[in-house]
């Protein structure tokens, strides 16, 4: 079947799953959803059978388990959210019929949210979806107007043609995301911003409950980041090989061990 919308969620908390999916079908009650829910823990037994759903078995990083389920998706549009938080009643829908009325084939969308510990944190300034309001350095090749989206939406056919995310860079999606948004806006992409935030998210801190392998990668990914789009090499970046996550390991060493 064919959807308007693929939640492509990689995630490793399924007590908050159906929590997210129920909070989905309030989000996008007037479109068509796929959840594509990747992870090394079983769906739970409430969500089995769910003709929306999709399990797919993957103890890799992030970006390789989310590009895994990015290749399984069969959604319109893509979009990743996560599985600490919920969606905003309404959200989904808005979000779409912006896209569908402003977007273009190459256009993305900053799906906005909140994001604070027991998801009680005020809105982000408008100033915040902005790439230069978190770096500033001079040396970044990417233009002063360009956006950055944790969570963008876009056209599931486009992100297979840019390659989707560089799992082999990044091993997880924060910083992913920053450079697959300076790869689109490279290559002409528009970002919109959602009329509404789309979801409330969870923080655990630093190193809290789940997250050290996280908070600990994220350092590491931010560095690869800045060694690329601060060099000529940001330049020509705009397509790589969506196949890419094949090279990863199948287990996140970082989280896993060996």
């Amino acid at each position: 079947m064919k959807y308007e919308l693929s939640m492509c969620l990689a995630g490793i908390r399924p007590h908050f799953w159906k929590r997210l999916y129920d909070s989905a079908i309030i989000s996008c009650s007037r479109y068509s959803w796929e959840m594509v829910i990747i992870s090394p823990n079983d769906l739970p037994p409430e969500m089995q059978g769910l003709d929306n759903v999709k399990y797919i078995y993957d103890k890799g990083c992030p970006t390789r388990a989310t590009q895994h389920g990015a290749a399984e998706c069969s959604g319109r549009l893509l979009m990743f959210p996560c599985d600490d938080g919920v969606f905003i009643p309404e959200s989904c829908n808005q979000a779409i019929d912006l896209f569908n009325a402003a977007g273009g084939p190459k256009d993305g969308m900053v799906l906005r949210y909140k994001e604070g510990a027991g998801m009680n944190a005020p809105s982000f300034p408008i100033e915040y979806w902005n790439a230069r309001y978190h770096l500033g350095d001079g040396n970044l090749r990417f233009g002063n107007n360009w956006k950055i989206a944790p969570q963008p939406m876009l056209n599931l056919d486009y992100y297979k043609q840019l390659g989707g995310v560089d799992c082999v860079t990044f091993e997880c999606m924060s910083w992913a995301t920053w450079d697959l948004c300076c790869r689109m806006q490279r290559d002409g992409s528009n970002f919109h911003l959602s009329p509404i935030e789309v979801m409330d998210a969870d923080n655990y801190g630093e190193c809290g409950v789940d997250h050290a392998p996280i908070f600990y990668a994220h350092s590491v990914d931010q560095q690869a980041f800045m060694n690329i789009h601060t060099t000529s090499l940001a330049e020509s970046r705009i397509n790589i090989d969506f196949d890419n996550w094949k090279k990863l390991p199948e287990i996140w060493a970082r989280r896993w061990g060996g």
